[in-house]
């Protein structure tokens, strides 16, 4: 059995490593890399960052150095004051199950909406009682196919899917509660960044999908707005 050194004298098998760091060795997925992006551009530190995706300290850096999540950092915070300073203008439209109908969870997924929103987005639940101009509760994501798949997550999410779980779970209980859940989808012209202009477009690269998303979160944060982001 192979064994790794740690600091001058011990040393520890694999089956310690795995011990302490449930998914020490493992393959990155998809879903750990999302969490980890999120949460390192939300100001996680490592040791947190360690223990929320169950891996080494050295493997979650040598992991942010891969995803180029601190260049993607840096370029946040110098630009950030400028990027909300001369405005981020954008509206939330809803997902419409027909061409009149706007969807409302958990109803089943439409052709309609197969053909229309099929694309990268950055989307968000909206749960009111009220008006949908008055969130009670929101979550914010992001997926490179709106529809079926990020969606036909939501509605029927496997045992392995545990952010969907989740969030099934809560939209089935605010429902339950009487509140309405509807799909909403982020909608804007032109994010300018420094010298860097963005459209929607360009959604399709994963990283500024993550990048607009978290300020998302952030910006509803700050306002105070309920968030079933973790």
């Amino acid at each position: 059995m192979k064994t790794q050194k740690v600091g001058k004298s011990k040393k520890y098998s694999f089956k310690d490593i795995r011990s302490l760091h449930l998914k020490a060795y493992e393959k990155w997925a998809e879903e750990d890399d999302y969490l980890l992006t999120t949460k390192f551009l939300e100001g996680e530190n490592i040791q947190n960052l360690s223990k929320l995706l169950k891996r080494k300290k050295g493997a979650i850096t040598s992991r942010i150095r891969k995803l180029d999540l601190f260049n993607l950092q840096e370029n946040l915070t110098n630009s950030g004051k400028e990027f909300f300073s001369f405005g981020f203008p954008f509206t939330w439209e809803p997902v419409f199950s027909s061409e009149k109908s706007p969807y409302f969870f958990p109803n089943p997924i439409t052709s309609f909406m197969r053909e229309t929103y099929n694309k990268a987005s950055v989307y968000r639940w909206n749960i009111y009682k009220k008006s949908p101009l008055i969130p009670d509760f929101l979550y914010i994501g992001m997926c490179n196919e709106l529809c079926p798949n990020r969606l036909k997550n939501y509605l029927s999410p496997t045992k392995s899917q545990k952010t969907s779980s989740r969030i099934n779970n809560k939209l089935n209980s605010f429902i339950s509660e009487k509140y309405f859940v509807q799909l909403e989808t982020l909608q804007f012209n032109k994010i300018s960044i420094s010298n860097n202009f963005f459209v929607m477009d360009n959604l399709k690269d994963k990283h500024i999908r993550i990048m607009i998303e978290s300020m998302m979160v952030a910006h509803y944060k700050l306002n105070g707005t309920k968030l079933l982001n973790l």
